[in-house]
């Protein structure tokens, strides 16, 4: 019986061990064809991979068939087998992974900037390195301006210290748009404290650096630390011949989460027509030095002003002309002070109120100082000796104080406010001029040291300083 039993299990156990592999296998058979064995211990990666962009290809193909290609009535279909444009497109673990083959006993070069490169050639790796669109083939229209390398990479940092395996295998999600896909932002980084890549320490964001206190959320970061950016000019999708680069072409909008950002201008042409759009981007050219103020407040072409196209993407938007006024100039105004009371005329015990307003749109803090004068008397009393006033401050402030009893003749009064600069000059004053006039029952009373005592107990000092602790100014 036994024997049987023994014989039976050799002529069953092969057909078993069959179908559980056919199983398996069939599980895996929609990656296996493009990912061969690598699915069988990568399941889950090759899953992810095939809804990301470096699959499918949705990214630039998606854009042209929004915007230009629909523009020029373009099959796209047909145009990327005309071209064999999807050669740039991994449908395989090789393109990447190269040579890399089970058991993993040698070095895998997909995290090597040469992978990259075979792809990212015309743009974002070449730009990284310091060189032109393409490593320089592509020929230059107009000056050759600098163009250094990304700060990264002068620091030895390469494509993956940024971009994730999930950035280049997807996370099961099909996106649409390269912007959608990438997930790393600068403040992954330098908003870490603690934070080192390659055994460096990270800069840290700071807000006492005066352009970040005043841009605050406003600004993506490579909105000023962007050095140069390229663009492609007489780029021909008939012939795709004749191709030339500009290589300072920088150019700012709205970007879909609401923050001033790099745009790319890319205009094409098709048969003698023309499609020109702008796209968000990040031009790989990052620079620890960031712009200096005149780049964009005095240069309404960096800002697009009189731009016209087509945004590409979906929330993106050129700068509302009122606010390219509102910034053109912004950096050259100057502080500025004001100072008023509700009316001219008081008597003790009346409430007066009081309104100061203070701009500072410079890049540099300014001291604030208020005094209270009686000219007649050569009074001049320094309410407020010296409050530091922070770049960007821009504020109007209210408060009331009963008015004190100054003596038994009318007497002319005045605030007087200024703003000065680190070296005591004055950038800007003005002045409230008001009267008080005893009445009579202010008068005859004086023999009553409650009533006195109760009028001159009003503090305009500290009644001032404390409302400018309110407005947020340090006292």
């Amino acid at each position: 019986m036994r024997k049987k039993c023994r014989i039976l299990v050799k002529k069953i156990l092969p057909v078993m061990i069959v179908a559980v592999l056919s199983i398996l296998l069939a599980n895996v058979s929609i990656v296996a064809e493009d990912f061969g064995s690598c699915a069988m211990c990568h399941r889950e990666i090759a899953d992810n991979f095939t809804t990301s962009l470096h699959y499918t290809g949705a990214g630039m193909k998606g854009e042209y068939e929004k915007y230009a290609a629909k523009h020029f009535g373009i099959d796209m279909d047909e145009y990327y087998a005309k071209w064999n444009c999807s050669k740039c497109h991994a449908t395989t673990c090789e393109k990447c992974h190269i040579g890399y083959q089970f058991p993993h006993v040698m070095e895998d070069l997909s995290k090597n900037m040469t992978t990259c490169d075979q792809c990212h050639f015309k743009k974002q790796t070449s730009i990284f390195i310091g060189e032109t669109p393409a490593h320089g083939k592509v020929p230059i229209e107009g000056p050759e301006v600098p163009h250094p390398a990304d700060i990264h990479y002068q620091k030895g940092l390469t494509c993956t210290e940024c971009h994730t395996a999930e950035d280049m295998h997807g996370t099961g999600v099909e996106y649409s748009t390269m912007l959608e896909a990438v997930s790393i932002s600068c403040e992954d980084c330098h908003k870490k404290p603690g934070k080192t890549v390659k055994g460096m320490p990270v800069t840290q964001y700071s807000n006492d650096t005066q352009s970040h206190r005043i841009h605050g959320d406003k600004l993506d970061c490579a909105a000023c630390h962007t050095g140069w950016a390229p663009k492609c000019v007489n780029c021909h999708l008939d012939t795709r011949k004749g191709t030339k680069v500009v290589i300072d072409d920088f150019h700012l909008a709205i970007g879909a989460d609401g923050k001033i950002k790099p745009f790319i201008n890319m205009t094409s042409a098709y048969n003698n027509a023309t499609h020109t759009g702008y796209g968000a981007w990040f031009p790989h050219t990052v620079t620890d030095k960031a712009k200096e103020c005149a780049d964009c407040h005095e240069n309404p072409e960096v800002l697009c002003k009189g731009c016209e196209g087509e945004i590409l993407g979906e929330g993106g938007s050129f700068i509302p002309q009122e606010v390219i006024d509102r910034i053109i100039g912004a950096h050259k105004r100057k502080p500025t002070v004001t100072v008023a009371t509700d009316k001219f005329k008081y008597s003790p015990g009346d409430t007066m109120t009081i309104t100061i307003s203070i701009t500072n749109p410079t890049q540099k803090n300014v001291t604030f100082q208020c005094y209270w004068g009686i000219p007649q008397y050569t009074i001049w009393v320094p309410t407020v000796t010296s409050v530091p006033v922070p770049a960007g401050y821009n504020s109007t402030f209210n408060f009331s104080i009963p008015v004190p009893y100054l003596g038994i003749m009318p007497s002319g009064n005045v605030f007087y406010v200024q703003l000065l600069n680190t070296s005591g000059e004055v950038l800007d004053a003005n002045a409230a001029c008001w009267a008080c006039s005893p009445g009579r029952e202010v008068m005859l009373p004086l023999g009553i040291p409650g009533q006195k005592n109760k009028i001159l107990s009003v503090n305009i000092r500290g009644e001032i300083t404390k409302e400018l602790e309110k407005a947020g100014l340090p006292s």
